[in-house]
């Protein structure tokens, strides 16, 4: 999630800085501050809110290599060459200097600060130490521990296929895990074979799914997502009461839709499988899947189609691939029947979608939240749009 967003629907700073606090504290052994202002005696950190990333002027090559290898490659042939050449310039020094703007201040100072990053995300913050080789996974404060718990948790089940967590805290705030030397899937260079690393996480995904299926009538698995959906929206901030409606109204209108599947197989998923959440080694030859904080069981196709719809990535892109979908495009990580009969695609879209709202209504809750997602915001705005393309009409 970007800086901006976080901006708009937290109270970024504060929340920055307490956590900060925190965990610099525990990394040093000593008591650290965090200030909102550069002052003579502090360690001034940068924020390059595009990268979304917190620096120190004069960051070392290795921060500046972790930073453009995250934003200089793209599977857009057409857009390869330009952010390319604009994520290099972007991460030299000289960029990180110019595009940088204040953001906090350390007392007493850092010590390796130029070797150090701060990655600010939705749940949770990383510290990254490029000289120790490790990454401090911080709890935002004020924020659930269950997703903390559930990752530590689930990756132990993973195995090799993920990054092993080094050591955690019993209340589940913090885990540090070894940093990993590559790129994610979604930023690979065009030398490495994508398609072929893609296929590596499908199967690392389909080996730790695919061990505890079972087969449910749809009635029921719509009718508990139903009911989980109107609990959660019972919880929301009196604020939010309106989305609420909106929320459980769409929900009740998937579920209606669910009735042609009959059955449906549910099993344990990832919960937020993306090409941003597989790393790949920098000679190909290593895949694993990270950020495992969505985990729990789910409709056994929701991983793959989060992955085909494009369901993480855009407002507006899971509407066209929808109407992709059940305009009859063989996905191939769909190997049954659904894919050839349009009742059973409609039918299985709304499932997904049912899901898909729930997952996000879920992860709105997880934290001190002002406003929704913007994930759950355009699924709201367009829900009809979305119940259309599921209609008969919308599908013919």
């Amino acid at each position: 999630m970007r800086v901006q967003e976080m901006q708009q629907r937290e109270d970024f700073l504060p929340i920055l800085s307490r956590t900060l606090e925190r965990g610099f504290s525990m990394w040093l052994g000593a008591s650290v501050e965090v200030h909102a202002e550069p002052a003579p005696g502090r360690q001034t950190w940068l924020l390059q809110p595009f990268l979304s990333a917190c620096y120190v002027p004069g960051a070392d090559r290795r921060v500046r290599r972790f930073l453009r290898d995250s934003i200089a490659f793209t599977a857009v042939t057409r857009r390869a060459p330009l952010q390319y050449a604009g994520g290099v310039a972007l991460t030299t020094a000289a960029g990180l200097r110019l595009a940088g703007r204040p953001c906090f201040a350390l007392t007493p100072s850092l010590e390796g600060a130029a070797h150090t990053l701060v990655v600010p995300g939705n749940l949770r913050v990383r510290l990254f130490d490029f000289a120790a080789r490790r990454s401090l996974v911080l709890l935002k404060d004020g924020f659930s521990s269950q997703s903390m718990r559930r990752e530590v948790e689930t990756r132990a089940e993973a195995g090799a296929s993920s990054l092993p967590i080094l050591r955690h805290a019993d209340d589940w705030t913090w885990f540090e895990e070894p940093l990993f030397d590559g790129y994610a899937l979604a930023r690979c260079p065009p030398w490495l074979p994508r398609a072929a690393l893609e296929e590596r996480a499908f199967e690392i995904l389909r080996a730790w799914t695919s061990a505890r299926l079972r087969v449910q009538g749809v009635s029921s698995w719509a009718a508990e997502k139903l009911e989980s959906v109107e609990a959660l929206c019972q919880r929301l901030p009196r604020s939010r009461s309106g989305s609420g409606d909106r929320i459980v109204r769409f929900a009740t209108a998937l579920a209606r839709q669910t009735s042609p599947l009959e059955e449906i197989t549910v099993g344990r998923t990832h919960g937020d499988f993306q090409a941003g959440n597989v790393l790949v080694s920098r000679d190909g030859g290593r895949v694993v899947v990270i950020d495992w904080e969505h985990a729990g069981e789910r409709m056994c196709d929701y991983d793959p189609l989060v992955y085909e719809l494009g369901a993480r990535r855009g407002p507006s892109i899971i509407v066209e691939q929808v109407r992709r979908f059940l305009g009859g495009e063989p996905w191939r990580r769909l190997g049954h029947e659904a894919l050839w009969d349009v009742r059973r695609r409609r039918a299985l879209l709304a499932a997904f979608l049912l899901e898909d709202l729930l997952w996000f209504t879920q992860a709105d809750l997880g934290g001190p939240f002002t406003r929704e997602s913007a994930g759950l915001r355009m699924r709201l705005a367009r829900s009809d749009a979305l119940l259309g393309a599921l209609s008969d009409r919308g599908a013919s």
